[in-house]
């Protein structure tokens, strides 16, 4: 049986309805692709270019109520990093102890490889603290140095840069101090370095 015209009218309304619903459908899902590819472009962008938390660790110990602590933290000003050792006479008494001509020596080491060495308080004969007097010795080490032994040694290679694979390199050294007491006295503490090559 043929169509009607006003069945063939229907039919025209109906198709151009479906029609119009598609490409709509269409054209929505274009724009939520555009706008997820966009939020990801930000989210990579963020994550490539924050600064990771400074590092900062630090060692005590006790001896006879005295303090000492072997701390790392980074510079603000340089790239560097900043070793410090600090004495703390908490007892309530004095405290001296003779030293061996210097406060005492640090050492950082690559497993048990010496790689760079810096003497602390040259000339320094003793060490005297007044009653809860705190005494603190910084040294500032250049991470540039760091990354100029690992590229000579080649430990680590250059990564490729990707979008996609944003995490950073680390590599594991030791600090040690000495400090120049009659009967020497050593610190280590582990150094998370960021490697830039």
């Amino acid at each position: 049986m043929p169509e009607t015209k006003s069945e063939q009218i229907h039919r025209d309304l109906q198709e151009k309805r479906e029609h119009k619903n598609k490409s709509r459908k269409r054209r929505i899902s274009r724009i939520i692709m555009a706008f997820d590819a966009v939020v990801i472009l930000i989210i990579l962008i963020i994550l490539g270019t924050r600064n990771p938390a400074p590092q900062y660790s630090s060692t005590m110990v006790n001896i006879s109520g005295t303090e000492i602590r072997f701390s790392l933290g980074e510079s603000k000003e340089s790239d560097d990093y900043l070793f410090t050792i600090t004495f703390r006479e908490a007892s309530g008494n004095s405290f001296k102890k003779v030293l061996k001509g210097k406060l005492g020596q640090l050492a950082l080491l690559d497993n048990e490889k010496k790689i760079l060495h810096m003497e602390i308080g040259s000339g320094m004969k003793d060490l005297l603290l007044a009653p809860n007097e705190v005494r603190t010795f910084s040294m500032n080490m250049s991470k540039s140095k760091l990354n100029s032994y690992l590229r000579t040694m080649k430990i680590v290679k250059k990564k490729k840069k990707s979008i996609i694979d944003l995490s950073n390199q680390y590599y594991n050294f030791k600090a040690r101090v000495t400090i120049e007491f009659p009967d020497p006295l050593t610190i280590p503490l582990e150094v998370k370095h960021e490697v830039k090559l």
